[in-house]
């Protein structure tokens, strides 16, 4: 039997399986939920807040506006400091974060 993985809640209403999240971006006090599928959700729930819902392995936090899933990322530069997702969007590591999203990228 197949164990399926907790749904996170997004808002009042909104459920959605972390496994469907591509990445998070921070925008102000809402936080904008990008999908596999090429959905964006609106959260009224912050960035760190949502971040405390998710499994800490598959999630990494490569700069303070951005949380992104290892199983979509397709490429890391370490040299630009940048993650290519498999959407070809492509996000920052900063400065201070390298080591640990170098570590975290290792290990998963």
């Amino acid at each position: 039997m197949m164990t399926q993985e907790p749904l996170i809640r997004l808002g009042w209403h909104t459920k959605i399986d972390p496994g469907t999240i591509l990445f998070m971006k921070a925008d102000s006090n809402y936080t904008e939920v990008h999908l596999n599928n090429g959905n964006i959700i609106l959260s009224a729930t912050s960035l760190g807040r949502l971040a405390k819902r998710l499994p800490s392995c598959q999630f990494i936090r490569p700069n303070r506006s951005v949380l992104v899933n290892l199983d979509f990322m397709t490429e890391y530069q370490k040299i630009g400091k940048s993650i290519r997702m498999n959407n070809n969007e492509v996000i920052k590591v900063s400065r201070r974060r390298t080591k640990q999203v170098t570590r975290s990228i290792n290990t998963y």
